[in-house]
């Protein structure tokens, strides 16, 4: 539903972000950096990347969860760009950085990483956004999560509540 797609902007972070202009912005990764011959892609992991229960996200976790992304069956018409990733790589050169390596150049990538978030092991409801839920439902409320790798939000709770007739909202 709207009230859940809401949510789930405030818990998630994207890969990677998509700016007002279409430009690529930060979120998990930074700096795409494409290959001359645009058959691969460097993206760097930010540092102190957490989930909401303190689990620390290091770049062969990334990695991992990124290939498994990468390769699942997409539903018809999105994500079209990943059809062409051969491999996910760690970077040798950097400490920080992964390598998505293509069978042909993939002008839509990025945008399609934008539609992408990195799964908690266990728990479908961790996520690694600026907000993590105290309680779900028809009424969800969520908290300020304090370790978020791009500083800690400035409101420290949000309610987010559905209505079933837009009437019911503006009362």
């Amino acid at each position: 539903t709207g009230v859940l797609r809401v949510i789930n902007n405030f818990v998630t972070d994207s890969i990677i972000g998509i700016g007002w202009d279409g430009s690529p912005v930060d979120r998990l990764v930074s700096d795409p950096e494409w290959s001359p011959d645009q058959l691969a892609l460097k993206l760097r992991l930010k540092p102190n990347l957490k989930f909401h229960d303190g689990m620390r996200i290091d770049r062969s976790y990334f990695r991992e969860r990124l290939a498994v992304i990468l390769k699942a069956p997409q539903t018809p018409g999105t994500n079209v760009s990943y059809q062409s990733v051969t491999s996910v790589e760690v970077d040798p050169e950097a400490d920080d950085r992964i390598i998505i390596k293509l069978s042909r150049p993939e002008a839509f990538l990025l945008g399609d990483l934008a539609n992408s978030s990195l799964p908690h092991p266990t728990d479908e409801n961790i996520s690694t956004g600026p907000y993590k839920v105290v309680t779900a439902g028809p009424r969800a409320r969520l908290a300020a999560f304090d370790d978020y790798y791009r500083g800690r939000p400035k409101i420290d709770f949000l309610e987010v509540e559905g209505f079933e007739e837009q009437r019911a909202s503006w009362a």
